[in-house]
């Protein structure tokens, strides 16, 4: 048997300690980077379901304003005497608007909707799903629902809240949770 020397002994010893070191900052460098990509996905907001592609918030800035600037003054929304009575009084109720449809950005056009109609609490995020709603579901456990009904074409009022794990907001017993419907997307696609 070959006996080996000092030397050896510690380049070898060396090189078995930079591989370990190496193969731990691989593990970690991509930890850091699966909950980058996680987090981001998670601030996108709007799409449709956990598997979509991303827009970044220039991109989707973007498309917001072109769809804005394509509606004309004329085309703007009027709003019958019996919704402005339904929602008098819940101007402060707070609501997190989500999309159930496949329509990115449908969740924030209509969250600055809301605010132009005098909301002063709205947020947008997420709704994951596997199939596009067909009509708008609004959720509350405080019996807004029922009233907000007048907002959309033909709307469910449910006494209850959706499941934590349907969004990326994080949701509280006093939200009225609205998650927007193929009936009510008022981005044409």
């Amino acid at each position: 048997m070959k006996k080996k020397s000092a030397a050896g002994i510690f380049f070898g010893t060396m090189l078995r300690a930079f591989v370990i070191i190496a193969a731990l900052v691989i593990i970690g460098l991509g930890y850091v980077l699966t909950k980058q990509i996680i987090a981001s996905r998670s601030k996108a907001g709007n799409g449709s379901d956990k598997n979509s592609s991303v827009l970044s918030d220039n991109q989707r800035d973007e498309l917001l304003t072109a769809t804005t600037e394509a509606k004309t003054e004329g085309d703007s929304e009027s709003e019958d005497d019996g919704a402005k009575d339904a929602i008098k009084g819940l101007e402060g109720v707070p609501i997190v608007v989500l999309n159930g449809t496949d329509t990115p950005g449908l969740a924030g056009e209509w969250a600055e909707k809301l605010k132009k109609k005098g909301f002063t609490n709205v947020q947008a995020g997420n709704y994951f799903h596997e199939e596009e709603m067909p009509y708008t579901k609004i959720y509350a456990k405080n019996g807004s629902a029922e009233s907000l009904k007048a907002l959309f074409n033909d709307s469910e009022a449910i006494k209850g809240m959706i499941d934590q794990g349907e969004t990326d907001i994080v949701l509280s017993d006093d939200q009225t949770v609205i998650v927007i419907g193929a009936k009510d997307n008022i981005l044409g696609e």
